[in-house]
């Protein structure tokens, strides 16, 4: 027992340090593209510090960046951004794959069920298989992304840059990113442009969904009996055979998306540094994109310096929040609270299990669904405080900052252009242990304690609330 207890947690930190060293891999190399010389607008220099920033940054999907993208980088130093946010976007383990998939090397039994168990897969599909889709998929949903925008950019900026520009957003709108070519004040010069906000929107939310939820929805509309039915009929049967976990997330995706653009609309409805100067329509499509944006994507529409403290404070739960399992979006994960509330819900109905649609929750899942939301919130709060230590921020600017930063969000208020490399080395730290924190969090807490787990203790008495 206790050989294969300490043997599966070696194989635990093993990966976890592979997945660690090609995040830090990655960002070294892209250092050092960004610090070649055509990599830089003439007239402007690039430190060492600011290429590592932007490279970190770009592969992170974080979006947070100490120069305007628009102006300093060349197209080369651009496009070094994109392949960055693209292949940090798919996430490591999936690009690992992929590249192993290319070079058709063979995965061991022990490397499929490792996969199998970090990504939580409940089908018995074969994992190369499932990732070779899921790249295909994103490969053609960006695509499709882009031929979107150009109707818009291309009137505005003129067929190449039109194009180029069309594409960039795609990728950094599907990968959750954020960052921006066209404008140093990211898309809020579009929000008067549904066509922009909306395309900006879906690419978003579809890429915050999952990687699991896709294959489910797309298994959805494959099934071959339900092909001759009608579409109504076959939507209505097609979605009572969705897994639960889709249906799970599904469900808290559009509670979140509709209760954050209500309480935007409400509370930023007469401030004149947001909302208040527009229209119905225009105050409706802000809010929504808003809501979406705050969740891990870090698009802003409108300025996040001009939001009251009530939304900031609204949008740290939010960003919090994130998006959903085996995405593109970071933060804890709508599943993750979802399954809080309802262990919630449990003690206040005095039930003894936790149950959805008819399915028990296992008290492993609880288990680390709480130490997921503790240790986020924990690592969140340290650098906030050690961020009002170094660099003298206000608390509410830290905390926006900050809970942006762990959560892959990158919205700012101008925090990370203004702090000392001090405050940027915080900053750092929080993007990369932001973007590989769910994954060395699921390897933490399944590591088994060896020779433990077949002791039934007496049960103690306690006080707690």
């Amino acid at each position: 027992m206790e050989k294969s207890g300490s043997k599966k947690q070696k194989k635990n930190r093993i990966t976890f340090l592979t997945v660690a060293c090609v995040f830090f891999g990655l960002t070294i190399i892209g250092t050092l593209l960004l610090l070649l010389p055509f990599a830089t607008m003439e007239g402007k220099s690039t430190s060492l510090m600011t290429a590592f920033f932007t490279a970190l940054t770009s592969s992170c999907v974080t979006g947070n960046t100490i120069v305007d993208t628009s102006t300093h980088w060349t197209p080369f130093g651009k496009l070094v951004i994109l392949v960055l946010t693209q292949l940090g976007g798919m996430g490591v383990i999936s690009m690992v794959v992929f590249m192993v998939a290319v070079a058709k090397r063979q995965f061991s039994m022990s490397q499929i069920f490792m996969l199998q168990d970090m990504f939580t897969m409940y089908s018995s599909e074969r994992v190369l298989k499932f990732f070779v889709r899921v790249f295909l998929g994103a490969m053609v949903i960006e695509l499709l992304g882009a031929f979107a925008y150009m109707p818009s950019f291309i009137s505005r900026f003129g067929v190449a840059r039109g194009i180029w520009y069309s594409v960039f957003t795609s990728v950094s709108a599907f990968c959750n990113s954020g960052l921006s070519v066209i404008h140093m004040d990211s898309l809020e010069p579009f929000n008067d442009d549904p066509a922009v906000l909306i395309v900006t929107m879906i690419l978003v939310v579809i890429g915050g969904l999952g990687f699991v939820v896709w294959t489910d929805i797309g298994d959805m509309f494959r099934r071959k009996e339900r092909r001759r039915a009608p579409l109504m009929k076959r939507v209505r049967r097609s979605l009572t055979g969705l897994k639960t976990h889709t249906k799970m997330v599904i469900r808290m995706s559009v509670f979140l998306i509709l209760a954050g653009a209500g309480l935007t609309l409400l509370l930023e409805w007469n401030n004149p540094a947001t909302l208040g100067s527009m229209h119905f329509g225009q105050k409706l499509l802000n809010s929504f994109f808003q809501s979406v944006t705050c969740r891990s994507a870090g698009f802003s529409a409108i300025s996040q310096t001009g939001l009251k403290d009530a939304s900031r404070f609204i949008d740290c739960i939010f960003m919090f929040i994130g998006g959903s399992p085996i995405g593109t979006a970071g933060g804890v994960k709508t599943v993750t609270i979802f399954v809080i509330l309802l262990n919630v819900r449990t003690f206040m109905q005095n039930k003894r299990e936790v149950v959805y649609r008819g399915r028990r929750i296992p008290d492993t899942i609880i288990r680390k669904a709480i130490a997921i939301v503790t240790v986020q919130l924990t690592v969140s709060i340290v650098l906030c405080i050690l961020l009002m230590v170094v660099s003298n921020v206000s608390m509410a600017d830290a905390f926006y900052e900050m809970f942006s930063v762990v959560s892959t969000a990158g919205l700012t208020c101008g925090v990370t252009a203004s702090v000392d490399t001090a405050g940027l080395w915080i900053v750092m730290i929080g993007m990369f242990v932001g973007r590989i924190g769910p994954i060395m969090m699921l390897l933490f807490f399944q590591t088994p304690s060896p020779g433990r787990n077949d002791v039934r203790h007496a049960e103690g008495k306690y006080i707690v609330g």
